[in-house]
């Protein structure tokens, strides 16, 4: 509405598509079970596909240059990828290599290599070697084996100990899916290391009198109402359209304040908003502008959808009452 196709800034027209996944939960987790579980799963949801859909946007709609070589070779380790998996490759270097030279190739191509991450997660395989009744059968006894070990029951050499616990290492392992474990040896270094530095890269708010006053221009306006007002009336609009349709039902005891709060929290996109606004603007007092309009509209949403979320759950402890 505020920036219409032909003018400067409708580049930035997919900024309020994504949600910030960890702020949104971290706000939502400060009242505890208060909120549902099917609430937070719903907001989880919701926030991944948000994320998944910005990534994708980026990899369609912020690419240049397309080069039709490359792109074929990217998909040839697609389908070394998905060979892999279909072989039963379970160990994770073979992924790592194919998805590496993945995205050097869709990089080279001219397409955003945003999407890479997930292209390369889908592959990976998410069953386990070992059904839960075999493990029990083989770590059953060799749990006792150490137990006895431990205690002092008769004698054992170390081999012996070394080759138990090794075999029980091994059961261990059939049954986690190598997608578990990727993401176990992924997250620390994802949320300790990744994640501050994409947020520092991309950030860079500059508080300025100048942004400041750009905060009234229609690229501040657009992206502000539309993670503000936007995102909130288009999650609620499709939760409507879908109970309507017979696709999902609210909680009977759920309070609405509490819905619409979620959904307001959804106005969250701070990380992934940030980058497609720098992907969308060259010139630097509109990125300026942009992210400062970004961080307005962050604090507006967390504030409004935790007092929204906030008051729902006090109404619904006044009605148990």
């Amino acid at each position: 509405m505020f920036n219409p196709p032909g003018s400067a800034t409708y580049a930035g027209w997919a900024i309020p598509i994504a949600t910030d996944i960890a702020v949104a939960l971290g706000l939502l987790s400060l009242f505890g079970n208060k909120v549902s579980m099917p609430s937070r799963i719903f907001l989880t949801t919701l926030a991944i596909v948000d994320d998944i859909a910005a990534i994708a946007v980026i990899t369609l709609f912020y690419s240049d240059g397309i080069r039709a070589t490359y792109l074929v070779l990217s998909l040839l380790m697609m389908v070394g990828l998905i060979g892999l998996n279909k072989f039963g490759v379970r160990r994770g270097l073979p992924y790592a290599l194919l998805g590496a030279a993945l995205w050097l190739l869709i990089l080279e191509s001219g397409v955003h290599p945003a999407l890479v991450g997930i292209l390369v997660a889908m592959t990976i395989p998410a069953s386990i070697k070992r059904d839960y009744a075999d493990f029990a059968e083989v770590s059953v006894p060799l749990l006792a084996s150490v137990t006895q070990m431990a205690t002092g029951q008769g004698q054992f050499e170390m081999t012996e100990f070394l080759d138990t616990t090794q075999t029980l290492k091994v059961a261990c392992n059939d049954v986690e899916t190598p997608l578990q474990r990727l993401e176990c040896l992924l997250a620390p270094w994802v949320i300790f290391v990744v994640l501050p530095l994409f947020a520092l890269a991309n950030g860079g708010v500059v508080l300025e009198t100048s942004v400041l006053i750009s905060l009234a221009e229609p690229v501040s306006i657009g992206i502000i109402l539309g993670l503000v007002i936007g995102k909130p009336l288009g999650v609620l609009g499709m939760i409507w359209l879908a109970t309507r349709l017979g696709y999902g039902t609210l909680l009977k005891n759920e309070d609405t304040r509490i819905v619409v709060g979620i959904c307001v929290l959804t106005g969250i996109g701070f990380t992934i908003s940030t980058f497609i606004a720098t992907l969308s603007f060259s010139l630097e007092s509109t990125l300026a502008s942009s992210k400062a309009s970004i961080l307005l509209a962050f604090v507006i949403s967390a504030l409004v959808g935790l007092l929204l979320v906030g008051w729902g759950i006090k109404q619904k402890a006044a009605e148990a009452k």
